[in-house]
């Protein structure tokens, strides 16, 4: 592999590392238990609390659940960085 794709590689990483913590902190300020959680998701408790150990990948439709359900703002799930990055990209396409 190429050192550019060993950088994105690595962004990736760091971005799944960054939404699993995201996720997880906003669980615990939330003060719902995991089962209220995953009633309210379609988690299994046994997933769920995989997923929340960082013992199981969180699948994209769980993530959606879990930033609805967590009530997370979408810039705080993917970092300010990369939020930012959206941000530009968008106004750069509509100055187009």
């Amino acid at each position: 592999m190429d050192n550019e794709c060993n950088a994105r590689i690595d962004r990736t990483d760091t971005l799944i590392a960054h939404i699993r913590n995201v996720v997880t902190k906003s669980y615990r300020a939330s003060g719902l238990m995991q089962k209220a959680i995953s009633a309210r998701t379609n988690i299994k408790p046994s997933q769920l609390s995989l997923l929340l150990n960082g013992k199981r990948a969180i699948f994209a439709d769980e993530l959606i659940q879990l930033i609805v359900v967590l009530d997370i703002p979408l810039p705080e799930v993917f970092g300010p960085d990369l939020w930012r990055e959206y941000e530009f990209r968008m106004q750069a396409k509509e100055t187009r």
